[in-house]
């Protein structure tokens, strides 16, 4: 009987631990890749293309959005969203980048790419204040 509490005592323990670690890892920050170029009057799906292929981060975008305009630009060394705040800078262009190295870019707005923190606090504001929930008196 106590062989068995001690292994049971000995999985919660691992369980836990095997939480709290992907807790842990799941906080961390991993550093943007660093990109190199000098671009002169290029188009820029070219300019997409290129940092797409040096930082290993998977590029999504509607062709027909990104416009005929040329950028010239030149960085060296530099974090991925600086080369891409330079290269879209004089355009309608934005770009937002998640966790998981997708770069997404879009005209004018941002797209959002995580759900926002009362997701995860259990909290919902939209039936809160859209469908508040009345019982009446005598009826529960």
């Amino acid at each position: 009987m106590q062989k068995t509490y001690r292994r049971f005592l000995k999985r919660v323990r691992l369980v836990i631990a095997l939480m709290l670690l992907s807790v842990i890892v799941k906080g961390q920050v991993t550093p943007l890749p660093v990109v190199s170029g000098a671009y002169t009057d290029i188009d820029i799906r070219t300019f997409l293309e290129a940092l797409e292929k040096q930082s290993r981060y998977r590029f999504y975008y509607d062709t027909r959005k990104l416009g005929a305009s040329k950028i010239t630009v030149t960085f060296n060394n530099e974090p991925l969203n600086t080369a891409l705040e330079r290269g879209l800078k004089h355009t309608s262009l934005v770009y937002s980048i998640d966790g998981r190295g997708y770069v997404y870019i879009s005209q004018g707005q941002m797209v959002q790419t995580s759900l926002p923190d009362w997701f995860y606090n259990g909290e919902q504001p939209f039936t809160q204040v859209c469908f508040p929930l009345e019982i009446p008196a005598g009826h529960l």
